[in-house]
């Protein structure tokens, strides 16, 4: 399940060429992933844990460095404390991609705006272009993240 979660997870980013209208820089930006804990507990032949802290523990090398909010935030396991975390150090990341459950990332993102005292996402992310999710349907989400 690993394996076939990062090749359709290479395979979404090598996709983004092929859409017009991107910037061209897109693939410099940093990319926040927003999941659950990747201190995950390994249990012989498998691991044990929230499906987005599993496949983010398995990002490869090369993909480290744009990767946000970065092995130590990420590691968290006190939802609270990471969502914190990330609200705290937003301001010092260039986010060109989000991705995440809605629910998770709208929730997010009204927090940056309260501690950050700003209107939108945009004022400290102008690079943010694309939004990535899956397991729940977006439509219920879809006006308040667009707002």
């Amino acid at each position: 399940m690993v394996k076939s979660i990062q090749r359709t997870s290479i395979r979404q980013i090598i996709s983004l060429g092929g859409y017009s209208g991107l910037p061209d820089d897109i693939f410099s930006k940093g990319i926040l992933m927003l999941g659950g804990s990747t201190h995950l507990h390994h249990h012989g032949s498998y691991f044990e844990g929230d499906l987005s802290g599993i496949t983010a523990s398995k990002i490869p090398f090369w993909f480290q460095h744009f990767y946000k909010p970065g092995k130590k935030i990420a590691r968290e396991k006190d939802w609270n404390t990471k969502l914190e975390e990330i609200v705290e150090n937003a301001a010092k990341w260039d986010i060109g991609i989000l991705v995440g459950v809605p629910a998770w990332c709208q929730l997010l993102i009204e927090k940056i705006l309260d501690y950050h005292k700003i209107k939108n996402i945009h004022e400290l992310w102008p690079n943010l272009t694309i939004y990535v999710h899956g397991g729940v349907s977006f439509e219920p989400y879809r006006k308040a993240l667009r707002n």
